[in-house]
């Protein structure tokens, strides 16, 4: 498994961090997951084989919300 974390611009409230956070745990690859709303990040668990960085991206858009690989 390797970790990532996601910078997403666009959420509000608790319901937002639940969205997110059920769009990236229903796909498959995905493991641990962590939204935070103050952060306004996703800091996750990904199995490589299985899900790219771009597709939890492009899941995290389909929601509504902004979303890039955070800078290391």
């Amino acid at each position: 498994m390797k970790s990532i974390r996601i910078d997403i611009e666009g959420m509000t409230c608790n319901h937002c961090v639940s969205a997110v956070q059920n769009a990236l745990v229903s796909t498959p690859g995905v493991g641990a997951t962590v939204v935070k709303l103050q952060e306004k990040c996703a800091e996750l668990e990904y199995d490589e084989l299985k899900v790219t960085p771009s597709i939890m991206i492009e899941k995290i858009i389909e929601e509504g919300y902004q979303a890039k690989l955070a800078a290391h």
